[in-house]
């Protein structure tokens, strides 16, 4: 399952060590050995006729709180998806009622590729499918929805799973007539299961629009402490956004005790560790709104 966090292969070594000489050292992003190659039974956990037959915005979160390490046979792993088709298809055609709905999860027990092991979940209001979360907060429009950021478990606040959720406005009907409002932390605590009755959420502040060019945090986190199994932990979570058109890289980082306190989080200028999120500066560009990060 830890193939499934990884789909870009983004160095962090140099990010996690401060302002050291070797983590100064120019990385050449531009000649990034790597391979893929295709996994046919994967991919056919995925293909669906009925139910939950697609969705787009995918992340993973183990259970157990140990991100870089390979899932084992006993594991449990969460799936994510925002945008997501319930309903029925044949020959590749959707059926009549079929819908979409902003975000739905998946639990897979064990770490194959089973139909049995896997179960798709998405909640259910007048007999029709609705999304699994839905803002709450208090500058949330009755009109809004979440898209679905990474997320993780927090083995240092009681095993709470977090998860971003990204705030978007429908502004008009033209196929991209929408927009990023706002910036929230999903928490859903240990034991608590779908539909996550307990959750809470919480606005943050790791949103900003500046004359049309959106910021946002929550792209992908890299949990570098020992407790996750990271080869080279210092402790600190790593929390990626991206700005702009230009998709680019931005990272901030914050001790796992203090994930809720925002005024703890630290943010990448370049040479050093900033408390002002506007000091950020890009470490990389044109990557993905959803991606994931391996040493």
């Amino acid at each position: 399952m830890n193939s499934a966090r990884n789909l870009i292969f983004i160095p962090v070594f140099w990010l996690t060590f401060g302002i050291a000489a070797k983590a100064q050292q120019k990385m050449d992003l531009d000649h990034i050995r790597f391979s893929v190659q295709k996994a046919a039974d994967w991919t056919a956990l995925f293909n669906k006729k009925s139910g939950w037959f697609g969705g787009d915005g995918i992340y993973t979160i183990p259970l157990n709180g140990v991100d870089n390490k390979t899932a084992g046979k006993n594991s449990t792993t969460l799936f994510i998806f925002s945008d997501s088709m319930i309903g029925q298809t044949t020959d590749s055609t959707m059926l009549p009622g079929a819908k979409m709905i902003h975000n739905a999860v998946a639990y897979l027990q064990g770490n194959e590729p089973v139909n049995s092991k896997m179960k798709f979940l998405w909640k259910q209001k007048n007999n029709s499918p609705e999304s699994v979360f839905i803002p709450r907060t208090p500058k949330t429009n009755p009109a809004d929805y979440f898209w679905l950021g990474d997320g993780f478990v927090n083995q240092t606040l009681k095993n709470t799973t977090y998860i971003f959720g990204y705030r978007v406005r429908n502004f008009s009907s033209d196929a991209f007539g929408f927009k990023e409002v706002g910036n929230v932390l999903i928490k859903i605590p240990n034991g608590n299961k779908f539909p996550y009755a307990d959750q809470k959420q919480l606005e943050t502040p790791f949103y900003a629009d500046s004359a049309g060019t959106v910021t946002s945090f929550g792209a992908g986190i890299y949990v570098n402490t020992a407790a996750a199994g990271a080869k080279n932990p210092d402790g600190y979570l790593y929390v990626y956004g991206v700005k702009g058109l230009a998709k680019e890289l931005l990272v901030a980082r914050v001790l796992p005790k203090d994930f809720e306190n925002f005024g703890k989080w630290r943010f990448w200028t370049g040479i050093f560790w900033s408390a002002q999120i506007n000091q950020s500066k890009a470490v990389t560009n044109s990557v993905s709104n959803e991606l994931s990060l391996t040493q």
